[in-house]
């Protein structure tokens, strides 16, 4: 329920209670004894329930006020976990020709300035080169004897 819903209860419960409140005290005033008891009983149910309502309603509203505070604490500490991207990415299986091939691509820090490289052995032989080439393409490469595998960064 929204908020605007809960309060309009709220203010609803205490004119109805004020209302029978007044009816009640009238009732207990009658002369007639049968009717002052049911009157009462009647009396003493609404009120029961009127209270319950009004709890409900205010254990409501609480809760809903404390929503926000009890998010914000689980963000805050969700945000203290520093994210920290993959940039090793081995690579291994066997080419279309059924040999075996080995391949890391990674970056590493060249003059001051990040370089992707990639390391690798398979048919082609085995080696180190700085290229910025992807890992699909690099695998071809690999995988062919006679490839010529150079950096070309």
């Amino acid at each position: 329920m929204a908020i605007h819903t809960l309060l309009k209860h709220l203010v609803a419960s205490s004119i109805v209670t004020s209302v029978e409140h007044e009816v009640c005290k009238l009732g207990f005033n009658s002369s007639s004894l049968g009717k002052s008891m049911k009157l009462q009983t009647w009396c003493t149910e609404k009120i029961a329930i009127v209270r319950r309502h009004r709890l409900i309603a205010l254990a409501s509203i609480t809760l809903i006020s404390l929503a926000p505070i009890a998010l914000e604490a689980t963000m805050k500490v969700k945000s203290d976990v520093q994210w920290q991207e993959e940039k090793d990415f081995v690579f291994a299986g066997h080419c279309f020709n059924g040999a075996q091939y080995w391949m890391l691509a990674s970056e590493e820090v060249v003059d001051g300035k990040i370089t992707p490289f990639v390391s690798y052995r398979g048919p082609a032989g085995s080696g180190t080169v700085y290229t910025d080439t992807s890992p699909k393409v690099m695998v071809e490469r690999i995988c062919r004897a006679n490839a010529d595998i150079v950096s070309h960064l």
